[in-house]
Parts: structure tokens; sequence; C-alpha cells
């Protein structure tokens, strides 16, 4: 039986009675039976599965473009240089928790912490929002803080300066509006959500590698991961890509689905780009056997951000700022629909 369909059924018992011997001794069995994470590629989950899709139409309009804008240029000129091992990139990320404290303080189901590295001085910042009935089942949506500049032109007047507005303060900033949102206008969850600013992207994963590796040891159920990395690029307004490596395929599919199901309000065309490599923090999920999904502002290839990881990737360098508020609509949406996405095992007892 795979472990979707155990998790299911030793739900459907201890919800339904009378039971009978045997099932009572199926019932002990699933209560001494230590929890499987569940993984997304054997869940079915329905497309839509919302309770209440008018209310993620509604979230919809509260995106506010001049927000995002805002944070974009913050992030990026006053922590202008945001290198994970540094104590300016401490300082950075533990001045976005205090940003996310003010946000979940809004919400007694919420909260803001830090996931300390041993290695380097900047943390990764976790924002919390606990599932009112499904609290052990965890949708992640998130993105790296730490930024980088290569080569011999990174210095403004002997100091260093990696900017990062598209690489990542977008990402960042989408990230913000959503959970904005999230306390402001929506009702609790039912399943656990968490934003994860990522500390050390940019030195090889390490902050998400860190969390990932931890959440697998303590067996957390994580059900889907969707990265933002770089969402204000791109030649083409309405135009992302979805990584096709180093994802699951699945949850790719599920999640284009949700654009075309909402393709009215996203108005987003979509393709395909393959990284070859391990290129974002997806990626330490994927190794750690839970399923992600990367959409990406733009090709990286044949469209690339010539501005990456040099002092030149600010925001008067980034050519699609109206794309992070797409982003952030697919970050409601993908949210909202799991939050309260039904499972194929998913039963009602009947009285």
């Amino acid at each position: 039986m795979s472990p979707w369909r155990t998790f299911g059924l030793c739900l459907l018992l201890s919800a339904c009675v009378p039971i009978d011997e045997d099932t009572a001794s199926l019932l002990d069995a699933c209560a001494k039976e230590p929890a499987t994470p569940l993984k997304f590629g054997d869940a079915g989950f329905k497309l839509p599965a919302v309770v209440e899709p008018n209310l993620i139409l509604e979230s919809l309009d509260q995106v506010d473009q001049s927000r995002l804008d805002a944070d974009v240029n913050l992030i990026s000129t006053q922590y202008a240089n945001r290198y994970y091992n540094s104590t300016i990139g401490r300082d950075a990320a533990f001045w976005l928790k205090n940003i996310w404290d003010n946000l979940t303080s809004q919400q007694a189901y919420a909260a803001a912490t830090t996931f300390t590295h041993s290695n380097f001085l900047q943390p990764s910042v976790i924002a919390t929002l606990t599932g009112a009935s499904k609290p052990d089942e965890i949708i992640i949506i998130g993105g790296h803080f730490d930024s980088i500049c290569h080569g011999i032109n990174c210095l403004n007047s002997g100091v260093m300066q990696a900017p990062g507005a598209n690489d990542n303060a977008s990402g960042i900033a989408v990230m913000n509006e959503v959970l904005r949102i999230w306390l402001s206008e929506l009702n609790q969850p039912e399943r656990t959500i968490q934003f994860m600013a990522y500390a050390g992207e940019e030195a090889g994963l390490l902050g998400s590698k860190d969390i990932a590796t931890s959440y697998r040891l303590q067996n957390h159920n994580v059900v889907a991961v969707l990265q933002l990395d770089m969402t204000s690029g791109g030649q083409i307004d309405n135009e992302i890509y979805f990584v096709n490596d180093h994802v699951d395929q699945q949850l790719t599919n599920y999640v284009t689905g949700l654009v075309d199901h909402y393709q009215d309000v996203l108005d987003i065309t979509y393709d395909y780009v393959t990284c070859h490599y391990a290129c974002s923090d997806h990626a330490s999920w994927t190794q750690q056997n839970y399923a992600s999904v990367f959409p990406i502002d733009h090709h990286i290839t044949d469209d690339p951000f010539n501005e990456i990881h040099t002092r030149q990737d600010t925001v008067s360098n980034l050519s699609s700022t109206t794309k992070m508020s797409k982003f952030a609509k697919l970050g409601l949406i993908f949210t909202q629909e799991l939050s309260q996405a039904k499972l194929d095992d998913d039963t009602e007892c009947q009285p």
C-alpha cells in the first residue's frame, strides 16, 4: 500500500464509527505506525480543489504593484550587499525577520523565526502560518535572500556592491506580498504554509540544503515547494518559464494546470527551460525527495539576464517589474489551492 493510501486509511479509520474487531486492530496499527512523509507524485490532487474559489479571485485583486516595486527598491538599496557570510548579510536577514514579525503579529496562528546555520553568519528566515485542520502537512513558498557579485567591477568607492534586485530581491518582494495578503485578507489555511527566505544560495544552495535536510531527518510532511528566484526580468511581460530539471514533474504539471485554469486573471504564457544543473533552492528539496516546482521570469539560455551577479543588477535595469504581480498572483493561487486541496483518499464518514 502506498504511503498516501496508508495515510488516508488511517485518517478514515480514526474518524469512522462503529468499527469491527479487524478494523480496530488495523486502527491500532495505524496509531503505532510512524508518520510517512507524503509525496506529491502520489497525492492525486484534483484541479481545481478549493472550497471557495471566489475568495482566490478576490485575493488576487489585492496584489499591489507599487508595494512590490517599493520592496525591490528597498531591499536592493538599503542592503546592496547581502553576502551570506558577512555581518551585513546577517543584519539584512534580521531586518527581514523584523518585517515578518510585524506581519505575522496580526494573527495568532502565524509567527516568524530564524533558522541558524552552523557554518556561516546569515540565517534563513521562516514565516509560518499554521494550518487549522492539517497542521502537519506543509506547503512551502521560498526564495533566497542573499546576493553576490563576481568579477573585478564589484566595488563602489571601495565598498562591495551586490544589489541583487532581480536575483533575488524580486522573489522576496513577491513573497512579502503573498504573506501580507494571506495575513490581512484571508482566513487561516487548512494546511500549514511556510515562507522561507534562504541564506547562502549563491554559495551553493547552502541554506536550503540545511533546511531540507533537517526537514527530512525530522520526517516533516512537506506536500509541495514553490521556488521564487528572479521574477522581474525577461523581454516579454506576460511570459514565464518552468524549469524542467531537478523538479517534480507532476507538481510542475499541476501548477501549469493552475496557470491554465486561472488564465483570465493571470494573463501568462509559459514554456519550459532546462538549467542542466541544480540552479536554485528547489533542487535542495528535490534531493530530499520532496516535490518542488520552479517558475522563472526568463529563458535562461535564449534570453539570459546579463546583469546577474554584477553591480548592474539594479532596479533601473529590470526589464519587467510588472511580472512580479503575476508571480504574486501565482503564489496566492498555489498556496490557496494546495492549502485546501482534497486527496483522492480523503473520505467523509456517513451517518
